[in-house]
C-alpha cells in the first residue's frame, strides 16, 4: 500500500465513513487517491443523506459528477486579474562585487538553512554538539560524537577508505570512513564538497571514524496546497535555445497557435483558455561563446539579436498572459548560483514587453496562493560530474 493509498483511506475514515475493499482496489489504482478523496468527502457534505459506507459505485459516481462539472467549468483567464507575489529574487540581494565577506556570508547562511532543515526532520540529528565542543566531550569519556557539518574536501585513498575534511562556524576536523563497512561507505561515495551533513562516529585522537552519515531531507509542507479558484492554469517551459540552428521553431509556432485557442481539439483549446502565466525556466537564448565550437550551431551570431528575436516570439504571447522569466546557463547572466536576472543591456527587447517579468535563479513566487519555486536546474549539471553512480538521463536520483 503506497503512502497515497494510507493518506487517503485515513483521510475518508476520518470523517466517520467506512470503506468497501473493493473502494480501496478503485482507490489504489489512482495516483490521485489522496485528492481524489478529499474530493468525495467534500461532495458526500453536500448530500441530503449520507452514506455509512463509501463503496466503489457510489466512489466511482461522486468522482464522475465532480469532472463532469469541472469540463462544464471553463474559466476565460482573459478576465481573471493577475495575483503574483514576488517571494525571492535573488537579483536584489546578490552581492555584485563578489567579495570575500559575500562568499562568506552565503555559506554561513547555507549552513545555518540546512541545519535547521535537518534538526527539524530528522530525529537522528538530535543531540548534535559542534566541532569545538569536540575536545571537551572526549575528556568526559565520551567517544561518540554526532556533528552537523560542511565537508571542505573528500579524498579516496589507495586501499578504499575515504577522508573528509569538515567545517563548521567554530572549527574543523577529519574524518575517515572505513572501505570494511559497505553501507557507510556507499554513502560516503555520493558526498560532495560543500554539502552540509550530519556525521555520527567514534572520536579517536583527532579524527571521527565515521559510523554513519545523515542527510537532510527535503521538507514536507504541512499545508496541502489548494487548487487556484477559480481554475486558472501555468504553463511551464524552458530551454527555447533562439539563434541555435537546434530552436525547434515549428514545434514553438505550434504552442503559440495552441496557446492562442487556434490549435487543437476542443478539449485543449479549453485549456489554453484557462492559461494566466506562461512560466519559462531559462535559456530563452542559446547565446554566445558557451561552449567551444558553438558558433558552428548558431543561426544568430549576435547576442542582442538572439534576445530580438525571443522577443519577437513571446509577443504573440496573448496580452492578458504573464510571462515569467528567469536566466539558464545560456543566458546573459552570472554563472555562479543564485544568479541575478537576465542583464538587461543585452536583453532590453524582452524587458520591454509589457506582460514580462524577468527574475533570477532561483525564484520564489506565489500565483493566486500557490507557491513555486522555479529555478534552471544547471546545479544539477554539477552533481552529475561529481556524484559516482548518478545519470544524466536519471535526473531524478541526483535530486
Amino acid at each position: 500500500m503506497t503512502s497515497e493509498l494510507r493518506r487517503a483511506i485515513a483521510k475518508i475514515l476520518s470523517t466517520g465513513l467506512q470503506i468497501s475493499p473493493d473502494a480501496v482496489d478503485a482507490l489504489a489504482r489512482r495516483k490521485d487517491a489522496f485528492e481524489v478523496a478529499c474530493k468525495v468527502i467534500e461532495k458526500i457534505g453536500t448530500l441530503d443523506e449520507k452514506p455509512i459506507v463509501l463503496t466503489a459505485e457510489l466512489l466511482f459516481k461522486l468522482i464522475q459528477e465532480e469532472e463532469a462539472k469541472r469540463e462544464e467549468e471553463v474559466i476565460d483567464a482573459e478576465k481573471i486579474p493577475v495575483d503574483e507575489e514576488v517571494i525571492f529574487d535573488p537579483t536584489q540581494v546578490i552581492n555584485p562585487d563578489g567579495s570575500s565577506e559575500g562568499f562568506i556570508s552565503y555559506f554561513l547562511s547555507r549552513y545555518q538553512k540546512i541545519k535547521k532543515i535537518l534538526l527539524r526532520e530528522r530525529f537522528d540529528v538530535r543531540n548534535t554538539i559542534t566541532i569545538s565542543q569536540i575536545k571537551k566531550w572526549a575528556q568526559r569519556g565520551r567517544g561518540v560524537v554526532k556533528i552537523v557539518c560542511m565537508v571542505t574536501d573528500k579524498r579516496k585513498t589507495a586501499g578504499g577508505k575515504i577522508l573528509l575534511e569538515l567545517e563548521d562556524p567554530t572549527g574543523s576536523i577529519r574524518a575517515v570512513v572505513n572501505e570494511k563497512d559497505p553501507n557507510v561507505l556507499s554513502k560516503a561515495e555520493k558526498v560532495i564538497r560543500d554539502e552540509v551533513l550530519c556525521i555520527e562516529g567514534q572520536l579517536v585522537g583527532d579524527i571521527i571514524i565515521v559510523s554513519d552519515i545523515i542527510q537532510p531531507e527535503i521538507p514536507i509542507p504541512s499545508i496541502r496546497a489548494r487548487e487556484s479558484k477559480p481554475r486558472i492554469l501555468a504553463a511551464l517551459i524552458s530551454d527555447l535555445h533562439v539563434g541555435s540552428k537546434y530552436f525547434m521553431r515549428s514545434a514553438f509556432n505550434r504552442f503559440l497557435l495552441w496557446i492562442n485557442g487556434r490549435l487543437g481539439v476542443e478539449k485543449y483549446r479549453k485549456l489554453a483558455r484557462q492559461v494566466k502565466y506562461l512560466i519559462i525556466a531559462g535559456d530563452i537564448v542559446d547565446g554566445i561563446g558557451v561552449y567551444p565550437g558553438q558558433e558552428k550551431e548558431l543561426l544568430v551570431r549576435d547576442i542582442k539579436k538572439q534576445y530580438k528575436m525571443a522577443a519577437e516570439y513571446l509577443a504573440q504571447i496573448p496580452g492578458h498572459i504573464r510571462i515569467i522569466i528567469i536566466p539558464g546557463n545560456h543566458d546573459t547572466t552570472r554563472q555562479a548560483l543564485p544568479s541575478p536576472a537576465i542583464f538587461r543591456d543585452y536583453a532590453e527587447a524582452i524587458y520591454k514587453l509589457p506582460n514580462v517579468r524577468v527574475l533570477g535563479d532561483p525564484a520564489y513566487i506565489k500565483l493566486h496562493g500557490a507557491l513555486l519555486l522555479v529555478t534552471h536546474g544547471r546545479s544539477l549539471d554539477d552533481l552529475l560530474t561529481t556524484t559516482p553512480g548518478v545519470r544524466r538521463d536519471r535526473p531524478a536520483e541526483v535530486m
